[in-house]
């Protein structure tokens, strides 16, 4: 059986830079969630185009989720125990190409299309519109949590032990790591249903998942 986690290689500043991430990457998923339930209440539909406001909130909630998720996966690297590193290793740098993707669509949200809206019609807006399922900015944000979250989530639950607190946070990343990978074929096959279970993983599963967390690593 492996050493416990963070008992070799761990540090305190690592663990204490963990838990404060998992704690902003949570209330960034609760605001996910919560944004999806009132999209769906309002406009009765996940996929309903935003006004300007929420779309720029929207898009400053995005870019800190997904910087508190690379810098959660990065530390979890140092605190895993020593033969399971590698597997972090891995799930931290899937998360910083997912960081890297997603945060440039949302900075394109966020500082590119309103000068676009104040400048009036311009092709440029569909292409770059990350609502727009015909854009490029949509593609690679579904690529991004689709694919490389995906990837991010099955290789960081792999890396943990087996205690009932560790087996809780393994089995929440895996199953959003699998239906991140669903929703990523929902987007080739153009199927909404197969898309929406994407929305179960990242509002849901892993809130939960980065809630235990902080659970986990919030003491010695």
């Amino acid at each position: 059986m492996s050493a416990p986690l963070g008992s070799s290689q761990g540090t305190d500043t690592a663990r204490r830079i963990l838990v404060r991430a998992a704690v902003v990457a949570t209330i960034c998923a609760v605001l996910y969630l919560l944004g999806l339930a009132g999209r769906l209440l309002v406009n009765g539909s996940l996929h309903a185009a935003s006004s300007p406001g929420v779309q720029s909130i929207s898009a400053v909630v995005a870019l800190i989720w997904n910087c508190s998720l690379l810098v959660l996966f990065v530390s979890l690297s140092r605190l895993v125990a020593e033969d399971r590193q590698p597997l972090a290793e891995i799930a931290a740098a899937f998360s910083a190409v997912l960081c890297a993707t997603s945060s440039v669509n949302w900075f394109v949200q966020l500082a590119v299309m309103p000068k676009l809206a104040n400048a009036g019609e311009s092709p440029l807006s569909a292409v770059l519109d990350v609502r727009n399922s015909f854009s490029i900015t949509y593609s690679m944000e579904h690529l991004g949590w689709g694919l490389f979250f995906g990837l991010a989530a099955l290789f960081a639950a792999a890396a943990f032990g087996r205690s009932p607190l560790e087996q809780g946070i393994r089995w929440l990343l895996a199953a959003a790591g699998l239906l991140s990978l669903v929703h990523l074929a929902g987007i080739v096959l153009a199927s909404p249903a197969i898309t929406d279970i994407g929305y179960i993983a990242w509002g849901l599963l892993l809130s939960l998942a980065t809630a235990l967390l902080v659970v986990r690593f919030r003491s010695r």
